[in-house]
């Protein structure tokens, strides 16, 4: 077959010769549905019928996953991932707004302590800051205005 041309409940596919398939969807065996295949680096979309291209992927991964380094007191937003490296002691502060579900990773591989500041909002429903010794980590989600942020 030199040219071949298939047509099949919707789906127009051109074989051999351009290597082409126009559908207006794709239903899969498990029943989900792909309508759609973004090219999208920050996935803001949040579809359930949408497939992301590799290069949004990995610009979405290389985003997220990169630890800031600090070695002075900080103020955190929510997602962020940070490294004390400090020899001192330093203060990181938790976001004065958080939403439920926000998240902050602080890991001290420094020697001095770092204190993490509550900006008004409890950790494990304590109104008390959190301390990082020398060799240790935590994630911290906020849940809400009770319990404040969690530890995971």
């Amino acid at each position: 077959i030199n040219d071949a041309t298939f047509e099949l409940a919707n789906v127009h596919m051109d074989v051999l010769k351009a290597n082409t398939m126009t559908s207006n969807s794709l239903t899969l065996t498990t029943g989900a549905t792909v309508t759609t295949i973004l090219d999208e680096d920050t996935m803001s979309s949040d579809s359930a019928t949408a497939l992301a291209t590799q290069q949004s992927i990995k610009a979405y991964v290389d985003g997220a996953t990169a630890f800031s380094v600090v070695n002075s007191n900080t103020a955190l937003t929510a997602g962020n991932l940070v490294a004390s490296n400090s020899a001192v002691a330093i203060t990181l502060t938790l976001p004065a707004t958080p939403s439920a579900g926000d998240s902050v990773t602080v890991s001290n591989q420094g020697t001095g302590v770092v204190t993490i500041a509550r900006n008004g909002e409890n950790i494990t429903s304590l109104a008390e800051d959190g301390t990082l010794n020398a060799g240790t980590s935590t994630q911290l989600v906020y849940i809400d205005s009770t319990i404040g942020w969690g530890e995971l």
